[in-house]
Parts: C-alpha cells; structure tokens; sequence
C-alpha cells in the first residue's frame, strides 16, 4: 500500500511541475508602454531630427509550438504610438519645425523564446493615422512670435501606413518585461515624397 502512495504521489508532483512549467506556454494577455524616439527617413529631407512621444497598448500571446525548449508564438497588439519628426534649417533663416503623427497601430508578431525569458520577434504592422499636427518656430528673436501649433487637413499626409516591426524582449517570472524595438514604414509618410517613419521604442509592460 505505501508503494502504491509513494508512486501516486511523484506522479501527481510530476503533473504538477509539468502544468507549472507550461503555465508559460499558455494563450497571454497584457499591456505595455514607453518611449518613443521618432524620426523620418527618405530624399526629401537630408536632416530629419527627432522628437520623443510616447506609445503604449495591449497585446495577446498565443503559443504555436514548443520544441527542445525553444517557444515559439503568434503576438497581436493593438497600440497607440505618437510620432513624427523635426526639421531645423536655420541656415537657410527657416523656422523650426515640429511635424507630430498620431496612430493607431496594429503589429502581428513572430515570436521566438530562445531562453524562457529573452525572446525576439518580427512582423508587419498596419497603421491608421487620426491626427497631425504642426509646432512651428519662428527663427526670429523678436518678443512678437511666439509658438504656433496648427491642425493640419489629414489628407496632408496617408491615413493608412504598413510597416514591419522587429524587437527583444525580455519577461520576468513574475510577468514584468522590458523591450525595445524599431519599427519601420514601408509606404510613404506624405504624398509626392519619399519621406518613411523611424521610430525607436523603448519601454515596459506586464503580461498577466
């Protein structure tokens, strides 16, 4: 009878770990947020400088597989992200300007665990622009011009941008995580352009 105790016991701790050892592996839910470094790239411009905003949202982790310890799983997030850009030529006695983008972004990334806590990923990304604005300043000194900010028509720019995102991350036992990303518009920022977002993120989250 004790050997039949002893063996039902190490199977139901067995169970156990291995549910407990899963548990990583299960469909996620979180949010997370940071630092956005923005800034623009293409010909038009030669000298993009650029402006910080801020992003945050929510996503969902949904594993695929899992394999001699490596995870691998599908991420969706749906975030808000502000972006855009500086121009500053007072050489040529222009003013200085502030170009602000703000959207709505939708990633869907190819996760791959190479440890149980660093993870890195890739995928593309839609986006839908809801608002621009312009923060002009003047280059003169004169106590008359102040700070001007200006909503622009939102045909000024595309609505609608597809990209791609590419990122680490690393997730704590107790789901608190660090990341950092770039993420890239393959179509054009302005019409008539070459100008694409660059954006640099930096931030953190929870995944409960």
């Amino acid at each position: 009878m004790k050997k039949y105790i002893l063996i039902s016991l190490i199977v139901v701790l067995s169970f156990s770990t291995a549910q407990a050892q899963n548990e990583r592996y299960d469909f996620k839910i979180g949010v997370h947020g940071g630092l956005n470094l923005a800034s623009a790239s293409g010909d038009f411009y030669k000298d993009f400088k650029s402006r910080f905003g801020f992003y945050g949202g929510i996503v969902a982790e949904m594993p695929i597989n899992i394999l001699y310890g490596e995870h691998f799983a599908l991420q969706g997030e749906v975030n808000y992200s502000s972006q855009g850009f500086k121009i500053e030529e007072n050489n040529n006695n222009l003013p200085q300007v502030e170009y602000q983008l703000d959207y709505i972004q939708v990633p869907i990334l190819f996760k791959a665990y190479f440890i149980d806590e660093f993870n890195l990923y890739v995928g593309p990304q839609f986006g839908y622009k809801f608002n621009e604005t312009l923060d002009i300043k003047p280059v003169s000194t004169d106590p008359g011009n102040t700070d001007e900010e200006v909503p622009l028509n939102l045909n000024e720019t595309n609505d609608i941008e597809i990209g791609a995102v590419v990122g680490a991350e690393y997730v704590f036992d107790s789901g608190f995580l660090i990341q950092g990303r770039y993420n890239f518009g393959f179509s054009k920022t302005l019409d008539d352009t070459g100008i694409h977002n660059a954006v640099y993120q930096f931030g953190v989250g929870f995944m409960f």
